[in-house]
């Protein structure tokens, strides 16, 4: 009943705009990288930062989310730390993420020692007995921490660290792990460390 070109324009004028891609700044991300690298903040324990440090870092270099990396066992590291396979994919990690896990695992070993039985397999383990909020149970030190007890360790470190430095409030375990998404092993991407701009 329309002419073609009244039907066109009102095509044109019902056609829902395109949604614009979401862009995430990495620039909390890369401050929180280089800060790091700096003193531990006060009131987080020498064996959290640590294994924040490390944690931090292997989310910048693979982009992986908590649930991989908590699965992520010490035998999935390389022997010279150089790659860490996650969800049967290498990635290869840089030299301060590198340098991060080797300071990580003795720490690591000394946790595990604490408990009875063989040490658990599993690449992250607990700095401090945690109490599960619904159940009560208690887990030890140097037991595996679930991906949720990264996120919140995460977070209670951060939080100590914006009282240094208050422009990593809006960093978010999505901003580190955006640094990384894509990256592995002989991927067609270049090998860089995660903090150069």
């Amino acid at each position: 009943m329309l002419d073609t070109a009244a039907a066109d324009r009102a095509l044109a004028a019902l056609r829902r705009p395109a949604t614009p891609p979401v862009v995430r700044d990495h620039a909390p991300a890369r401050l929180l990288l280089a800060r790091v690298g700096g003193r531990r903040p006060h009131g987080v324990s020498w064996e959290v930062w640590v294994r924040f440090r490390a944690h931090v870092r292997v989310l910048a270099d693979t982009g992986a989310s908590e649930r991989d990396l908590a699965r992520a066992c010490v035998a999935d590291l390389a022997a010279d730390a150089t790659t860490l396979r996650l969800v049967d994919v290498p990635h290869d990690l840089s030299d301060p993420t590198r340098l991060a896990i080797e300071q990580w695992l003795p720490v690591r070993a000394a946790l595990v020692a604490t408990l009875e039985g063989s040490p658990p397999p599993q690449l992250w383990v607990r700095a401090h007995p945690s109490v599960h909020p619904r159940t009560g149970a208690v887990a030890a030190v140097g037991m595996p921490i679930t991906a949720r007890g990264l996120r919140k360790a995460f977070t209670e470190v951060l939080a100590a660290l914006v009282g240094d430095d208050p422009r990593l409030a809006t960093c978010t375990v999505a901003h580190v792990r955006g640094l990384g998404r894509g990256r592995s092993a002989g991927g067609d991407r270049p090998r860089r460390a995660p903090d150069e701009v």
